[in-house]
């Protein structure tokens, strides 16, 4: 009997120690996870291009015209040159005082392959002298949201000016009551719209939709031209005088119209309102 006791209490003390080496090992375990750092995978750089915060071609090249027409080699090198292309000191212009006081993208055309080209217009103040204005090519790589300059920029002369287009209205004049009448309508819808009498405008148009009209002053009527389409439609371009808070300007409008009955009523407006 005696030996019976002695066993079944060592018995206990190895099961005890089991259950506290089983609860120091949770523990641990639970400690490790919360506290030590674990491995985080590092996102891998494309071979050809730097990582930038700018967004967008435009934006890229549109700053990096700073440091560049200022002679910052270091800048232009470790911001925006791409890997595996470098700017040497005697590539660029030397810095003689002269700085990029402003600078806008004029345009930008893609070569493919995420090749593109950002025109930028640089207004250079110089040490001494008049501000001037240069526009530059600027060459981007482009890949994944990620920029690089690929090849050194151009000076080129400023792009020509387009011709304005030429619109003309194809149809055929209206009899001389609808014609009056249609303007008649013209004038009241530039009148309710400039003045903002929103009740009365949305009764000039067809659909008789709530439109948003403005808090100004109708100046009067510059030129219209009205040509019909059948004996119930018409086209108009219009050119007003409209005054909306310190500005008087010009502005020319388009509309479509269907006669209703007896009244002609506007279908749409370009632009829309």
């Amino acid at each position: 009997m005696k030996v019976q006791y002695v066993n079944s209490r060592k018995s206990r003390w190895m099961y005890w120690m089991l259950l506290i080496l089983i609860f120091t090992a949770l523990v641990s375990l639970i400690l490790v996870f919360l506290f030590v750092p674990r491995p985080v995978a590092q996102p891998q750089s494309p071979d050809i291009v730097v990582q930038t915060h700018d967004v967008g071609v435009s934006s890229f090249a549109r700053k990096f015209t700073f440091p560049w027409i200022e002679g910052d080699v270091e800048t232009v090198n470790n911001d925006y040159a791409a890997k595996g292309f470098e700017f040497k000191k005697e590539d660029l212009s030397e810095s003689n005082g002269q700085k990029a006081v402003y600078a806008e993208v004029a345009d930008t055309y893609s070569q493919g392959e995420g090749k593109e080209v950002a025109v930028v217009e640089v207004h250079v103040q110089p040490e001494k002298g008049d501000k001037y204005r240069l526009f530059v090519t600027v060459p981007v790589i482009a890949q994944n949201g990620r920029y690089g300059i690929y090849d050194y920029p151009a000076i080129i002369p400023p792009p020509k000016r387009a011709a304005a287009p030429t619109e003309s209205i194809v149809g055929s004049s209206l009899d001389s009551q609808d014609e009056k009448a249609v303007t008649e309508v013209i004038q009241r819808f530039f009148r309710f719209y400039s003045e903002g009498q929103e009740e009365d405008l949305k009764l000039l148009f067809a659909d008789q939709k709530d439109r948003k009209g403005l808090s100004g002053r109708f100046e009067g009527m510059k030129e219209i031209e009205v040509h019909g389409e059948g004996k119930d439609k018409a086209q108009v371009n219009a050119t007003v005088r409209m005054k909306v808070g310190d500005i008087s300007s010009l502005l020319r409008f388009q509309f479509k119209m269907k006669k209703n009955g007896n009244e002609w009523k506007i279908i749409d407006t370009i632009p829309r309102i």
